[in-house]
């Protein structure tokens, strides 16, 4: 899933029609249907029920719409303080994230933003949650994308973006791949790969193992996406990840052997 497929589904929910929504995207309606098409393929879901009289949003559909037009909101308004630099003629804007964060979102936008201001060069830097603010609070980068919640927050102007669960990554030959949801408990004998020490998400991820009365075994802690899915690919390691993270790098690496599972007691990731 990509943002302009995102904003394309919005404006088709809000019309609920192919015709008027293809007409005011300016494009036409075959390009439209095959933009949709393509989206519920990368998501796995129908997302829209569609008869010669009737239009209506799946479940499925309806939670992207609530979420996606946040999202939207979000992006445009990230985009928006990103390009307040656009008087400048030269410059930078320093930029802090996880590098599968930059990889599912920000080719585009940051694409889009040096058409604009060619004048104005990006820094990238790929950090976990906590050096990341630490660098913003010290003025070492202008923006650092992380997951709530982070140490002195209140210092920060936050911009919530996007909000989702955190899953189970595993090969679909593994026995935990059989269950439509795994218990925190179930992972106390289990090698499993997580994000660094630098992140809010294996900190939270800890925590609620240890509220079970066990300290779970990170065999790796990493932020490189393709390691950590060729590892999960090759052993019986498995993966705590935000769930979009999980669908991007499935789609992206095009891995059919490996699945998500759902996690209880459920726990989210927010990533302002």
């Amino acid at each position: 899933m990509d943002i302009r497929q995102l904003e394309y589904f919005i404006v088709l929910a809000e019309q609920k029609n192919f015709s008027r929504a293809a007409k005011q995207l300016f494009l036409t309606q075959p390009s439209l249907t095959r933009c949709i098409k393509k989206l519920e393929a990368s998501l796995e879901v129908k997302l829209i029920e569609r008869t010669s009289k009737s239009f209506r949003l799946t479940d499925a559909g309806q939670q992207l719409y609530h979420y996606g037009t946040s999202l939207i909101s979000q992006f445009q308004d990230l985009n928006s303080r990103i390009s307040d630099t656009k008087n400048l003629k030269s410059g930078s804007v320093r930029i802090s994230s996880p590098g599968v964060l930059l990889d599912m979102y920000f080719p585009a936008i940051l694409t889009k933003f040096r058409t604009e201001n060619p004048g104005i060069d990006i820094e990238l830097a790929e950090a976990g949650s906590k050096p990341a603010a630490q660098w913003v609070l010290n003025g070492d980068v202008d923006i650092g994308l992380v997951m709530l919640p982070v140490p002195n927050q209140q210092e920060f102007d936050v911009i919530p973006l996007l909000q989702d669960e955190v899953r189970l990554l595993v090969r679909q030959d593994h026995p935990l791949a059989f269950k439509s949801a795994v218990h925190i408990n179930d992972l106390r004998d289990m090698d499993i790969i997580s994000y660094n020490s630098g992140t809010t998400l294996l900190d939270t991820f800890i925590q609620l193992c240890e509220n079970c009365g066990f300290t779970p075994h990170i065999a790796y802690k990493c932020l490189m996406p393709f390691f950590i899915v060729e590892t999960i690919s090759l052993s019986s390691c498995v993966g705590v990840l935000p769930y979009p993270m999980i669908q991007h790098l499935i789609q992206h690496y095009e891995l059919d052997n490996l699945t998500s599972v759902r996690i209880t007691p459920a726990f989210r990731g927010i990533l302002p």
